[in-house]
């Protein structure tokens, strides 16, 4: 038996085995690609492409579905080819090993890793096994993607087409008095506020303990709000004061959709005006991805017009062509 095994016959048989079936199994991935500078998608590749859809999903492809598969079929054709055309393979230790452990299947000789490979590469391996398919194809793609930039100028853009620079709005945390327009009131709200503000600029820590003013529904003590926030709540006059008051200090009377009030401006917080070191970090790997997105686009679509792409419509026009 060990004779048996030994024979380079038996070797020669079962190679030739492995090879006719991957051969056959992959037939309809590789034959019916077409000749060097032409790639034809067949209806064979085309039910392929739908079976595996269907393995995937459990539904089989709608037409846009189908159409969708079909380019990005030809994308994958087109960079395993031009992976190829630059050897990419030769200085890829996974597809190396992938492709000696192929040959050591059906070679027990004490052939050399170097060997193997070549052996295998003088077999066509390259092109029937799938991994290594995907393996050149994924070399390209970040071939591609590595000639890929991004400067300075870019990642700017970016923060600030996102808000996340210096056109953030200041905010604002104040209180207030509100004087109503009441008619029980004998005086009218204005002459009310500026009593009341001469008692808070004269015995400012007295009065402000006092309950002066009216009720106001919206309470008396606003937090963190913009400009534009103020001017949608109170109007266009209460948003002007509060940013151009001094922090600290009570002014008015200044008038609102509901009356006039006294408005004491307690802190007023400018936003960053450079965006942190994570929203930096964010914003360069954001503007990579889409520039790598792009950059692959283009490259696939230029390398395409190297080659006549044909879509086989029916298995008839198959098995005429």
């Amino acid at each position: 038996m060990k004779r048996l095994l030994a024979e380079p016959l038996l070797h020669f048989a079962l190679l030739g085995g492995l090879l006719f079936f991957t051969g056959a199994y992959w037939k309809p991935w590789l034959a019916d690609l077409g000749s060097e500078q032409s790639i034809t998608i067949t209806h064979t590749v085309k039910q392929r492409l739908a079976q595996n859809w269907f393995q995937q999903t459990g539904q089989a492809p709608s037409d846009t579905q189908m159409a969708a598969l079909v380019q990005q079929h030809i994308a994958d054709e087109v960079l395993f080819r031009e992976a190829l055309r630059l050897n990419l393979h030769e200085n890829d230790p996974v597809i190396q090993l992938r492709l000696a452990k192929n040959m050591q299947f059906v070679d027990q000789s004490e052939s050399s890793p170097e060997q193997l490979v070549d052996a295998a590469l003088a077999l066509g391996m390259l092109e029937s096994d799938l991994v290594v398919r995907r393996r050149l194809i994924q070399r390209m793609q970040h071939h591609i993607e590595s000639q890929v930039s991004v400067s300075q100028a870019e990642v700017l853009r970016y923060l600030q087409d996102h808000d996340a620079v210096s056109n953030k709005p200041t905010r604002y945390n104040f209180r207030h008095i509100f004087f109503s327009n009441d008619p029980a009131n004998t005086q009218t709200p204005v002459i009310r506020a500026q009593r009341i503000h001469s008692q808070l600029e004269t015995r400012p820590d007295e009065a402000e303990k006092q309950n002066l003013g009216d009720a106001f529904a919206l309470g008396q003590s606003f937090k963190h709000l913009s400009a534009n926030e103020i001017r949608q709540q109170f109007g266009e006059a209460m948003a002007e004061q509060i940013t151009q008051a001094e922090t600290g200090s009570w002014l008015g009377p200044v008038s609102s959709y509901y009356g006039q009030h006294l408005i004491k401006v307690d802190t007023a917080i400018t936003p960053q005006s450079s965006p942190s070191l994570a929203e930096r970090k964010k914003a360069i790997a954001t503007v990579f991805k889409q520039k790598e997105r792009r950059a692959l686009q283009t490259a696939i679509q230029d390398l395409q017009k190297r080659y006549r792409i044909v879509v086989l419509d029916s298995t008839a026009a198959e098995q005429t062509s």
